[in-house]
């Protein structure tokens, strides 16, 4: 049997483009369903037609959860409050649509035929992670098909400045899938940050921060709360305080990370 590929495997952001155009796209791969997709997609592209796209369940999108979390970085983001208007909330299940619609203007349930729980976390490579994961790609598939590009993100994420500025410039890795047509792009760690990875990211060159190496959604939430406060006080400072020195994120206060562990157990 092949290798199953899962976004995941891939981290918390990707983004791909069409190569040769949706008509190109379209020709090449089959028309799939997703019921008002289509209408909706118009609503949330960029000029140039591309979609920020995250998902969340019940748990990540009830109030003071990781989806209020996660729009609250955009407004206090470096200039980047107009990209709410293109990100595109997939929910998956119906208290998750729910929850969205009362904070978000663009917010799609997707139907996921399956018996099992989708509300809280699902363990990774379970049954139901798999058949999630499988659904959205699908999702993502269609999203092609219909002729824009999208940015993957996660949900735990803040974002701090805009992305767009270094998706062109800043590529960790790049892949042309030529037979579909399309660029696969994953950006680079040195602006795209993580709590695996924290103490030496200048939060001067910060486009994002993610809570990997990270369990427990309240742990999650506590630390992106932090985040947020860290970035309030240095948004605050004057230019000139902001060249003075170089300002990096402090450790996480829950959640654990590998340079927590090798600084405790080589001091």
């Amino acid at each position: 049997m092949g290798h199953q590929w899962l976004p995941e495997e891939f981290g918390p952001w990707v983004f791909i483009s069409i190569v040769d155009g949706p008509a190109e796209y379209q020709r090449l791969t089959p028309q799939s369903g997703f019921a008002g997709l289509a209408e909706l997609l118009p609503r949330v592209g960029t000029d140039d037609g591309t979609v920020i796209i995250t998902s969340v369940n019940e748990a990540f999108a009830r109030p003071g959860s990781l989806l209020d979390v996660f729009r609250e970085s955009f407004r206090v983001g470096e200039g980047i409050e107009h990209l709410l208007g293109h990100v595109l909330v997939v929910a998956v299940d119906g208290m998750a649509f729910a929850h969205c619609k009362t904070v978000h203007p663009h917010c799609y349930l997707l139907e996921v035929r399956s018996s099992m729980n989708l509300s809280s976390a699902n363990k990774f490579m379970s049954d139901a992670y798999v058949e999630l994961v499988w659904t959205k790609l699908s999702l993502q598939q269609r999203v092609l098909e219909l002729g824009y590009n999208f940015l993957f993100t996660d949900v735990d994420i803040v974002w701090l400045r805009n992305p767009f500025w270094h998706v062109s410039v800043l590529i960790k890795h790049e892949l042309a899938a030529s037979d579909l047509g399309v660029r696969i792009r994953f950006l680079d760690t040195a602006r795209f940050a993580g709590f695996c990875r924290i103490y030496h990211n200048d939060m001067g060159a910060a486009c994002t921060m993610h809570t990997n190496c990270c369990f427990g959604l309240e742990n999650k939430l506590y630390d992106l709360r932090e985040v947020l406060g860290q970035w309030r006080n240095y948004t605050a400072l004057t230019p000139q305080q902001k060249t003075s020195r170089k300002f990096t994120w402090k450790d996480p206060t829950k959640c654990g990370t590998t340079d927590k562990i090798e600084r405790s157990t080589n001091p």
